[in-house]
């Protein structure tokens, strides 16, 4: 509850730590969520992220699976807009996260796409099993 009533004195950063740790355990709050994907979009926090702790803070809707139009807009956005400075396992956490929340984007999967076609001999066996998953869903 007390999260909840802070949510404007979230950081990105902090945001993308606490989604991931929610992701990671399987805890789901949409009531929690939901009003800090918005807050973070109206406050211009998430376009600071970096792609690797945006890839973390999306985890934390995916794994959860918190569909949020406007979060997974700006994930695109940033996906694309960085896609050739993210590592590979940033390319596999994007891909299993739209996967997983089924956003189904043209754009970003002909990014995405293009990444893994262009580093495949890069990724490690267990990206590359996820983002072959990722594009068979």
């Amino acid at each position: 509850l007390r999260a909840r009533s802070s949510l404007d004195d979230f950081s990105a950063h902090d945001a993308s730590t606490l989604c991931w740790a929610f992701g990671a355990a399987g805890f789901r709050d949409p009531e929690l969520l939901l009003p800090l994907a918005d807050q973070l979009i109206s406050s211009g926090e998430l376009r600071k992220l970096s792609p690797s702790l945006a890839g973390e803070l999306l985890f934390g809707y995916a794994a959860t699976g918190i569909f949020h139009e406007g979060l997974l807009l700006t994930m695109k956005e940033t996906c694309i807009k960085g896609i050739w400075e993210l590592e590979t396992e940033d390319v596999a956490t994007f891909a299993w996260c739209f996967a997983k929340l089924r956003y189904q984007d043209r754009e970003q999967w002909m990014a995405l796409r293009s990444y893994a076609e262009r580093f495949m001999g890069r990724l490690r066996p267990r990206e590359r099993e996820v983002v072959r998953w990722a594009f068979s869903e």
